[in-house]
């Protein structure tokens, strides 16, 4: 449901870019509109005929019951005061209404971002600006799944950032923001022709690899965002464009720039910077200084966390060997313990023969008894043998 809602999305985009009698932000509003009691208006004859017989493209997906998910089939109406009624349907997508309100921006885009949990810790606002320049962004399953974890994290700035962000996506899914796409659990389970996910980035990756499959040629302009750099290198393997996020020091205006990458398509954040820069005693000028400073902080950054688990990794084994040692100490002692029993047993022993020399006596007279009785045994049985051997 979701490829299929993703598919007449990008159609849908493409054809108001193609148009440019139409106001895309004017659709984006009759999608976001909360329902109300719908006022009485005649069809004004300027309005264009959106959903008429004139869109070959849209017109394919005739057989899907669930293109859209089920959250869009009821009509979105207006409370503004003029609003043309468009008595219309698209595969159970019905707009009753479209509202004339306040410009916003149009549906200048085709572009769709599919976001790594990485990403989206490192730059939580990212995603709010992404939807709001009309790029579609896909979270893939696995990525919700890391973001709830990830909100009970030692660290405190991952943790408030990932509870920034489930916040985020728990906002943009309630008010059904066109623009945000949530693979569902069922999809994640699907099987792909070619692809084994073994481990968690995997799975990520290929929710992107069914998007492509799944659109073809209408797939022109797709960026996997990641900070990870072996899931970017994966990506490259398997042809797919990836860019990571500015660093976090940025703040919005970083956004505002990556998000502008994007929509033009390029993965370089090309800037002309004339600032000077000296390097051993040269000053020259960098035509590029504020790229390279972005690209440098992110790296810095990404070599500051892989600093910080190499050490996290470090103390989890120090804690282990220290629990192991601990479980070994009490074994000996446990040993020892029994030892110290023995000893004092046998060190009782002693010092009570020691103190009762009778008892020493009393042992010997036993022993000699004893062996007196058997030697007189012994000469008893030899008499009577020989008694008997007389008689006979």
């Amino acid at each position: 449901m979701t490829l299929m809602r993703l598919k007449g999305l990008m159609r849908l985009v493409q054809h108001v870019n193609q148009d440019e009698s139409l106001d895309g932000g004017k659709i984006r509003e009759a999608f976001l509109t909360p329902p109300s009691t719908m006022p009485s208006s005649p069809i004004l004859s300027s309005s264009p005929d959106l959903f008429s017989s004139r869109l070959p493209v849209i017109s394919e997906v005739d057989e899907e019951d669930d293109w859209f998910s089920p959250s869009f089939s009821s009509p979105p109406q207006s409370c503004s005061s003029s609003v043309r009624s468009i008595d219309r349907s698209l595969h159970g997508l019905h707009l009753d209404s479209e509202a004339v309100c306040s410009p916003v921006p149009r549906l200048s885009s085709d572009s769709i971002a599919i976001f790594d949990t990485s990403a989206l810790i490192d730059h939580p606002e990212i995603l709010d600006i992404t939807v709001r320049k009309n790029v579609i962004a896909v979270i893939p399953y696995r990525v919700i799944v890391e973001l709830d974890g990830l909100k009970k994290s030692g660290r405190v700035n991952v943790a408030r950032a990932a509870a920034r962000m489930h916040e985020c996506l728990d906002d943009l899914s309630q008010n059904n923001h066109p623009m945000l796409i949530l693979e569902s659990g069922r999809e994640l389970n699907e099987p792909l022709e070619g692809f084994v996910a073994e481990i968690a980035d995997d799975k990520i990756l290929k929710c992107a690899l069914k998007i492509v499959d799944f659109m073809g040629d209408h797939m022109r302009n797709m960026w996997f965002v990641t900070n990870d750099r072996n899931l970017r290198l994966k990506t490259r393997g398997r042809d797919l464009r990836s860019v990571g996020t500015p660093s976090s020091k940025l703040q919005a205006v970083g956004s505002q720039v990556f998000v502008d990458v994007l929509l033009k398509g390029n993965s370089g954040f090309s800037t002309t910077s004339t600032r000077p820069s000296k390097r051993k005693g040269l000053t020259m000028v960098d035509t590029n200084c504020a790229s390279i400073s972005k690209r440098s902080r992110s790296e810095k950054k990404c070599r500051d966390y892989e600093e910080m688990d190499r050490k996290q990794q470090k103390r989890e084994e120090k804690e282990l060997k220290r629990e192991n040692r601990l479980i070994e100490c009490k074994e000996e002692l446990k040993t020892a313990h029994l030892r110290l029993e023995a000893l004092v047993s046998m060190k009782k022993e002693r010092s009570l023969e020691a103190k009762c020399p009778h008892v020493i006596e009393v042992k010997m007279r036993k022993r000699l008894l004893g062996s007196f009785k058997r030697v007189l045994q012994g000469k008893i049985e030899k008499s009577r043998a020989k008694r008997r051997s007389r008689s006979q």
